[in-house]
């Protein structure tokens, strides 16, 4: 399809000249139409609605744009053989130019065109390039065709012959007056007349009123039949418009009286076999040169019918341009109109699209502020955010310190501690709780930072989930290709996977470093005034009170002030860093992305209001093209 709109100065003209002739006019209004349902912005967004109520628009309006520049088959003279088909022809051209006789003296089809020059274009059998042949005269033409049909120099090969000439009484381009072979001749050539009937616009029946009154059941009535039939399929034709020329009155042999009777009795005849025929449709005339049976007054009767005929014709080609222009005229007013309303219908749609984004946008960029004040109330809050979560995990360990659970992990653990030495108990009660306050860490404290930093972004999470999601359905944007920050270890981080990633190992490592065991170990060096082996030794305690003599001691020297000394500078250390990490790379990854989820409704927004203004554009020229088609149909005389 065309992507380009056409351009107002450029087409302006093509809309407004109303000193067009009707035809032209209507021509370029077909063009301006196909041209302009078949941009891309019309085409692509309603083209399909408008070919569900107009099947093959684009080709039913260019088929309808030949037929208005159509030259050819405008009116098809038929009849019996030797009816005088030739001679009507030739005495409505000004020129006796076309073969005439009283047995068959045409075999083929011939097309008269008017032309400044004077040749003839012959169309052979089985073959697609025609030959062309120029003249100094008529004569010379006239001299041509005569040897065509002659029996001597026939060439049977030639099924066609345009002849080109100027005609001294019918001088209009667009009509060309078929000549016939007789209809009586053969079933082939019956075959080829039905063909152009098929596709004429206007229809002469030249019938010998010597012959039968010129009606014959088995021929020209089955001529009509055909027209009758492919009248419904012809765009401009009307069946009623058919002219009847009953000629050779001459070769009747009786007086006026009874020649006038005669008719009158071919005339009801005609009206029995074809009701539509109307006796302005039919004129009586003689068109042969010498006529000596007729008296004086009857000539001039004849030769008034002819000139009647004559005028018919003339109407008849003006009614029928007017009836392809008011024809063709009408679809194209009611193509226009409908692909007006889904236009109109597409620009409602559209802006309630835009009206919807502006909302979106909107939203969008409020959260993207909070999140940036949000950042910065983080930023001031390090180090009371920090503490608060360093003395969260300090009151959960001594909590954990102090609970059942963890003197139960210590002294219930098998083996039993009776069954050791008096003097590797104490030892080994050292290792158990160093073991279990290891894994209470390793366990807790990723928990305990996850949740409370969490609750502190909570709202900024949901906010950004939501603008997330919305753009991954907003219809025409992609889904954002997010960027994450920092990646460790196969983790990437968003604002909530982020968080998440303190629930790996590599946390603790990243709090305590390769010193880790030896301060979980410090927890419990305690004086070994408390639990010495010297006590042991010198008081001879048995096992069960050297064990709760070591694990009690032990517990009770580990208050949350002790605690607090021996976490506070690598769990501090290691909060500190992370709260940084949370504030200068996951949060800022966040406002990266929701500013490219604000890029991509802005775009969209352009792109919509762009669509808009285009559906106006085209909407412009539509209701452009309707008013003049509808004024140019009404200054057309009705039909």
């Amino acid at each position: 399809m065309d992507t380009s709109i056409i351009d107002e100065e450029q087409t302006s003209s093509d809309y407004l000249e109303s000193h067009e002739e009707p035809e032209r006019r209507l021509l370029h209004n077909f063009e301006n139409v196909l041209q302009l349902i078949q941009v891309d912005t019309f085409w692509n967004n309603v083209g399909e609605t408008l070919e569900n109520k107009y099947p093959r628009i684009i080709e039913s309006l260019k088929d309808r744009m030949k037929d208005l520049q159509k030259h050819d088959c405008g009116i098809v003279v038929a009849g019996e053989t030797s009816a005088g088909k030739s001679a009507l022809i030739n005495k409505l051209i000004g020129h006796e130019t076309l073969a005439e006789g009283v047995l068959e003296t045409t075999a083929k089809i011939y097309r008269v065109k008017h032309s400044a020059k004077i040749g003839a274009v012959k169309y052979r059998v089985g073959n697609s390039e025609p030959t062309e042949q120029f003249f100094n005269s008529v004569e010379e033409l006239q001299q041509m065709l005569k040897n065509l049909e002659s029996e001597d120099t026939r060439d049977n090969n030639i099924h066609l012959v345009d002849v080109l000439m100027p005609f001294s009484k019918i001088q209009n381009g667009n009509v060309t007056i078929v000549d016939t072979p007789g209809i009586g001749d053969s079933i082939e050539l019956k075959k080829m007349l039905e063909e152009y009937i098929s596709k004429a616009v206007a229809f002469i029946i030249v019938m010998d009123v010597s012959r039968a009154g010129g009606l014959q059941r088995d021929r020209v009535l089955s001529v009509l039949s055909t027209i009758e039939l492919s009248a419904s399929d012809m765009l401009c034709f009307d069946l009623e418009d058919t002219l009847f020329v009953r000629n050779k009155w001459d070769c009747i042999d009786a007086g006026r009286q009874t020649r006038d009777k005669l008719k009158m009795i071919i005339t009801d005849r005609m009206r029995t076999e074809l009701p539509w025929v109307r006796e302005s449709q039919i004129f009586d005339t003689c068109l042969r040169k010498t006529t000596y049976m007729l008296s004086p007054a009857d000539k001039s009767e004849y030769h008034s019918q002819f000139k009647q005929f004559e005028e018919a014709i003339h109407i008849l080609i003006k009614k029928k341009e007017n009836i392809r222009i008011q024809t063709h005229g009408r679809y194209l007013s009611c193509v226009v109109l409908e692909a007006s309303k889904v236009l109109s219908e597409a620009l409602t749609a559209n802006q309630k699209e835009i009206d919807g984004n502006d909302i979106t946008l909107q939203n969008f960029k409020e959260i993207m502020t909070k999140t940036m004040e949000a950042i910065e109330t983080f930023h001031l809050n390090e180090e009371k955010m920090v503490m608060a979560i360093y003395g969260k995990i300090i009151s959960s360990l001594y909590e954990y310190i102090n609970s059942e659970e963890f003197s139960t992990l210590v002294l219930q653990k098998e083996p039993k501690l009776e069954t050791f030495l008096k003097m590797k108990i104490d030892g080994i009660v050292h290792k158990r709780m160093e073991r279990a306050t290891k894994m209470w860490l390793d366990e807790n404290v990723p928990k305990i930072v996850k949740t409370e930093f969490d609750l502190l972004i909570q709202d900024i999470t949901d906010k950004y989930e939501e603008m997330s999601n919305i753009c991954k359905s907003l219809e025409g944007i992609s889904e954002p290709k997010f960027q994450y920050g920092i990646k460790e270890e196969g983790f990437f981080w968003t604002v909530a996977s982020g968080i998440a990633w303190v629930g790996h190992n590599y946390f603790w490592s990243f709090f305590f470093g390769p010193q880790a065991v030896a301060i979980i170990s410090t927890f419990w060096v305690v004086s070994t005034l408390s639990v010495g082996t010297l006590d042991i030794t010198r008081h001879m305690y048995n096992a069960e009170e050297i064990i709760k003599e070591s694990f009690t001691k032990r517990v009770k020297s580990m208050n949350k002030e002790k605690l607090h000394k021996l976490l506070q500078k690598n769990l501090g250390k290691g909060l500190r860093e992370f709260h940084r990490q949370i504030v200068t790379i996951v949060l800022p990854n966040a406002i990266k992305n929701m500013s490219f989820c604000v890029d991509l409704l802005e775009k969209k927004k352009k792109k919509m209001e762009k669509k808009q203004d285009d559906f106006k554009h085209l909407q412009t020229k539509l209701d452009r093209c309707q008013n003049d088609v509808d004024k140019m149909i009404t200054s057309v005389p009705q039909v």
